[in-house]
């Protein structure tokens, strides 16, 4: 699925509708678009890189709801990348086959001084795992997105790859 941080409205309601009750759903997206308004207006803005499989950019969440959904969502992300330079999406095409990041979503936060640094496992049902301090699992899943971000199209190819998505949706 498309990572919390970078979800419309539209789309993160489409899509969290399918696993809990409406109203849960209705909480849950108004939490993820709060945190994502509170990550815009930090300055500075922390950098942020996004790994996405192909599947996800082209899966039509939300038409059953409206056709435009998925369209609106990949032009939201193209938006999010060109307008913010700490911003990158780079996407891993099908042609790779499998890879970790088929696992489910994960972000590696990296924070300076003694917080050190954070896993943050979510999924579309709002429940999460969060691992701290110098858990092995860290050390793990930073080098596995740095293998992704090796694998994936560089962020320019992958824009390209999604403007031929949004173009092909129609």
């Amino acid at each position: 699925m498309m990572p919390a941080l970078l979800q419309t409205e539209d789309y993160a309601k489409a899509l969290t509708r399918q696993y809990v009750s409406e109203e849960r759903a209705d909480m849950l997206v108004t939490v993820r678009m709060l945190r994502q308004e509170k990550l815009l207006e930090r300055d500075p803005s922390p950098e942020q890189a996004f790994v996405l499989d192909e599947g996800v950019i082209r899966r039509r969440v939300g038409r059953s709801i409206d056709p435009k959904i998925m369209p609106n969502q990949l032009k939201h992300l193209l938006e999010l990348q060109s307008s913010r330079p700490y911003l990158t999406v780079q996407v891993i095409p099908f042609e790779v086959g499998a890879h970790f990041g088929m696992t489910g979503n994960f972000a590696v936060l990296e924070f300076e001084g003694a917080l050190g640094s954070v896993l943050y496992l979510e999924n579309s049902r709002g429940g999460a795992l969060t691992v701290t301090g110098r858990d092995p699992e860290i050390v793990n899943y930073n080098s596995a997105f740095e293998t992704l971000r090796e694998t994936a199209l560089t962020p320019e190819a992958s824009r390209e790859l999604i403007e031929r998505v949004i173009a092909e949706m129609g």
